[in-house]
């Protein structure tokens, strides 16, 4: 059977996992301004989700990732980037948001 608008947990998984496979594909390309822009829609998808969990790891990996460099771009503006997109949900706690601009400025801070 397909997926149903009455399943709303595999929606919401299928979608995710779509947009890391366009991420995948994107990479595997070389086409680093795609692999930027799935990041992007899949941050934007999970932060309007509410996905704080999801959201989390994936910011904590990208931020503690040892390379100068994601995807061509510079990591902190990347993440300065990605934090523009989280901030724009105000239902995400505001401590959430108040963490990740922590850790992008000890990242910062760490160059």
């Amino acid at each position: 059977p397909g997926i149903t608008a009455s399943d709303p947990e595999r929606v919401h998984l299928n979608t995710v996992l779509m947009l890391e496979q366009q991420i995948l594909v994107s990479e595997n390309l070389e086409s680093l301004v795609e692999c930027r822009l799935w990041l992007s829609s899949l941050v934007r998808y999970i932060t309007l989700q509410q996905d704080e969990n999801r959201l989390q790891i994936l910011l904590q990996r990208l931020v503690s990732s040892p390379a100068e460099k994601i995807f061509g771009e510079d990591k902190i503006e990347l993440m300065k980037s990605l934090l523009k997109i989280v901030a724009t949900n105000v239902k995400l706690p505001k401590s959430f948001i108040r963490i990740l601009k922590q850790q992008i400025d000890w990242a910062e801070s760490r160059r």
